[in-house]
């Protein structure tokens, strides 16, 4: 006999929820979309039931498009508080589309070589909050260190933009720009720029935030 509770449970388990993923591609022989590049990485977004359905729908999409999924990384709920999907992308309009035609949707292409390395890099940013964020509670910015995996500076700084924007902050200034291998592991003043990269080594993220030190006025 169904009651209440177990229907609830069933329709969860058919029902679809939007996901977000990294994916990492590469073009099926005799696809030259890329150019000069051998693979990319493209931002994808779609109605699945869970990560494992997200993982086979995205692999046969990109089959469509000529292309192997190599990896499908950085997966998670949408989460109503991030609002940019792609660079100047506002999620509300990818949404739109998502449940309209119930059909999985991507992003920019980045295209690399197969000799460029990723590095981990660290920063440290200013930011001052937009669109109504309070989250600094009245602050008028902050400055934060970061750590991110990213292909050279230009990566780097393209990165620090696009996530602080998705969480509704300004970037003002990006200063004290660094490798992994910059870094002065024996300084005590370094601790949390290690646990931020301790982040993206053991716990797989791909960037990673520290303390927001905030000030109230331009002569902090």
């Amino acid at each position: 006999m169904s009651t209440l509770k177990t229907l609830v449970i069933e329709n969860m388990k058919d029902s679809k929820v939007v996901f977000i993923g990294l994916a990492e591609i590469k073009p099926k022989e005799g696809n030259n979309f890329l150019k000069d590049k051998d693979w990319a990485i493209v931002k994808v977004i779609g109605k699945f039931s869970n990560e494992e359905d997200m993982n086979i729908s995205v692999k046969l999409y990109f089959d469509k498009i000529e292309c192997d999924l190599i990896d499908l990384r950085n997966v998670e709920l949408f989460n109503q508080e991030k609002k940019y999907f792609d660079d100047n992308v506002d999620f509300t309009s990818v949404l739109k589309t998502v449940e309209r035609e119930g059909e999985i949707q991507i992003g920019t292409f980045y295209g690399y070589k197969n000799d460029e390395e990723i590095n981990n890099w660290l920063a440290l940013v200013q930011v001052k909050p937009a669109n109504d964020n309070d989250t600094l509670n009245g602050a008028l910015g902050a400055f934060v260190n970061v750590a991110y995996r990213a292909w050279d500076i230009n990566n780097l700084e393209d990165l620090i933009s696009s996530t602080f924007k998705e969480q509704d902050y300004e970037v003002l200034n990006i200063e004290d720009i660094e490798t992994e291998n910059d870094l002065n592991i024996d300084n005590s003043e370094e601790a949390e720029k290690l646990e931020l990269l301790k982040d993206i080594k053991e716990e797989g993220y791909s960037f990673s935030w520290g303390t927001f030190y905030t000030y109230e006025n331009e002569e902090d």
